[in-house]
């Protein structure tokens, strides 16, 4: 559904350190960070009024992505689950290994 490349990196640029100045990206990334931050916000807030407006902020820029033809369909789509399952797993590994006893 999607081809997905590695980043080019450009060795043209460096700095007087050797280190690479910058990093090209041309290639589309999975998945929608557009997407992904308002959901953490919705996952992570407990305010009930901000929370209900990352969601909403979440759906519109899904929509909005989709119709600018920034990121594939895929990459939309997959989103919600990806971040409620690095969500759940942090969750449950990190009560898990934190408990107190």
């Amino acid at each position: 559904m999607t081809h997905l490349g590695a980043p080019a990196i450009r060795l043209d640029d460096f700095t007087q350190i050797g280190a690479i100045k910058t990093l090209d990206f041309t290639k589309d990334l999975f998945f929608s960070g557009h997407i992904a931050i308002p959901l953490v916000g919705f996952l992570l807030i407990k305010n009930k009024k901000v929370k209900i407006i990352s969601l909403i902020a979440a759906i519109a820029m899904s929509f909005g992505v989709l119709a600018m033809h920034v990121h594939y369909s895929i990459d939309v789509f997959a989103a919600p689950f990806i971040v409620f399952g690095i969500y759940y797993l942090i969750n449950k590994y990190l009560n898990k290994y934190t408990e107190t006893k």
